[in-house]
């Protein structure tokens, strides 16, 4: 994931701000905490807020969808 969590102004790892929300069979949901950078450092780099975003992992696909 590009992501990455806005600490005072500076992108920092999402790692810490996340949080395994359910568990349904094999899909995770996921929520994170605080603002969120998405393509820290890139040219398309956008803030939003945590609210807008959450995540699920599917086992089967070992992808995660936001």
């Amino acid at each position: 994931m590009d992501l990455a969590s806005d600490t005072n102004g500076h992108a920092e790892s999402i790692i810490p701000n996340m949080a395994i929300e359910r568990k349904y069979g094999d899909q995770y949901n996921f929520r994170f905490k605080g603002g969120i950078v998405i393509n820290p450092g890139g040219k398309h780099e956008k803030k939003i807020d945590q609210e807008l975003i959450r995540g699920i992992y599917l086992k089967e696909t070992k992808m995660i969808h936001l």
